[in-house]
């Protein structure tokens, strides 16, 4: 039998899917559907599965029984996907969510590899979501415990200035104005050439 590429990168996926599971804080379900929509079938199995898999020296030979717990498994995590989907509540601060959590800021911008320059203009929504690496926006959902889509539809907001924050002349933005993360790098003053190198390489 001739395995395909596309056969074996999902094999490799699984195994990483397997590890993680295994982990002390496995990442969500709803962190997998975001980073790989176009595989949600196959990690809808994969977790309606798990109890069967846990078990399987336990059950009795019958594929019968195998199918039945994975369509059951199956229905029982597409509901709660939606059901999450439809309760996404929405962040008023990345700082604030972080605070709650024990986070100063600074200890917030290491927790997700940024600066905490880089850290304020997100707070502050002047970064175009676009241009934001999807390991950035993993970390700080990971990190802040919430859902991958509430930071995004938190950094897709308009931009938020607030009174009293002061900037360099060359470096203000106009008002409504945001920029790419790539000048967020290359512009903050804070970070060394290696840092800035690893964040561009995202």
């Amino acid at each position: 039998m001739t395995i395909s590429n596309n056969d074996f990168q999902l094999d490799q996926l699984f195994e990483i899917w397997i590890d993680n599971q295994n982990a002390e804080t496995p990442l969500p379900l709803k962190n997998w559907l975001d980073r790989y929509p176009q595989l949600t079938d196959e990690f809808l199995s994969w977790h309606a599965s798990a109890p069967l898999l846990a078990h399987m020296d336990k059950l009795p030979a019958d594929s019968a029984l195998e199918e039945a717990v994975l369509n059951t498994g199956m229905e029982s995590f597409k509901r709660h996907v939606n059901r999450a989907e439809s309760t996404i509540t929405t962040i008023k601060s990345l700082l604030d969510s972080g605070i709650k959590l024990g986070f100063k800021p600074a200890e917030l911008a290491m927790q997700i590899g940024i600066g905490k320059i880089i850290l304020a203009r997100l707070n502050q929504r002047l970064i175009e979501i676009e241009t934001v690496p999807i390991q950035i926006i993993e970390r700080l959902a990971v990190t802040l415990q919430v859902q991958i889509d509430q930071i995004k539809a938190y950094l897709s907001q308009p931009v938020q200035l607030k009174s009293g924050i002061s900037y360099k002349a060359d470096q203000a933005p106009r008002a409504g104005e945001k920029q790419t993360f790539q000048y967020a790098v290359e512009s903050d003053p804070e970070l060394s050439s290696e840092q800035k190198s690893k964040l561009l390489a995202l």
